[in-house]
This record gives structure tokens, sequence and C-alpha cells, in this order.
């Protein structure tokens, strides 16, 4: 996914998305936290969010280069976004791809929401505040 996921339509989608899952796993780019790379992980209907500190284009020695050492930025850098985007997955008995990508897709922030100011939209989650996990791994 290139666009960030808008938090309360991506808030309401949760719940189907665990719904018919075992096991639910990824990282996040989430409108409400734009800087954050937020990690998703859930088995059966309980599911956990958190922040896992900057994205690689954020990492200000990075910026101008690619990031070589990181093998998700490899994998899905993007020219404009870097390493920004929504990776899931997503394992049961039954998950239909078809329906998570529409979920998904339908969380993304529109035309209109990517020209006004996505950092702005209100954030139910409270993603922006950082764990002592990440900021212990970022120390």
């Amino acid at each position: 996914m290139e666009r960030p996921l808008h938090p309360g339509r991506f808030r309401h989608a949760l719940a189907s998305l665990a719904e018919g899952s075992c096991w639910l796993r990824g990282r996040l780019w989430v409108a409400s936290a734009p800087d954050c790379r937020i990690a998703v992980q859930g088995i059966g209907p309980r599911v956990w969010l958190e922040n896992t500190g900057p994205w690689q284009a954020e990492r200000e020695p990075l910026r101008a280069a690619f990031p070589a050492d990181d093998p998700d930025a490899v994998l899905d850098w993007h020219p404009v976004f870097g390493d920004r985007g929504t990776v899931l997955a997503v394992t049961g008995d039954d998950v239909d791809d078809t329906e998570i990508a529409a979920l998904l897709n339908a969380c993304e922030l529109t035309e209109a929401e990517m020209a006004s100011s996505p950092g702005t939209i209100k954030d139910p989650f409270d993603l922006n505040r950082t764990t002592e996990t990440t900021q212990r791994s970022n120390s």
C-alpha cells in the first residue's frame, strides 16, 4: 500500500481483520503518526500495535542514500515515500485475501486527505508515543 492508513477507518477495520485470523503480523503506515513505523501483531482476536520508531527514510544519514542494510527497505523502497508503507501477513482458516485487501484499501487516505495535512488526523491509538522497548532499541 502506497498511502498511509486513516487511523479511524483502520480502527474499525481491525476487528474484521482479526476476526477470521489465527495470526496477524506486519507494519503499518498510519496517517496520525506518519514518521513512525507501527508494528502490528495478533493471535486470534487479540491484536496489539506498537510504535517501533522512525522509518528508515526518516533517519537523517539515510535520507539521501538507499538503505541497503534494512531488508524491508530494500524490498519495498518507494522513490517518494522510502520504506513507508503497510505490509500485513495474515493466516487462518477463513482468511480471504481479497477481503483483506479491500478492507485495507478502504482505510487508505483519499487524494483530498493526502493533499491536506495527514499528520493532523486524530489518533485513536496514541501511536506517536514511543514505548520503552522502542526507546531502548533506538538508543
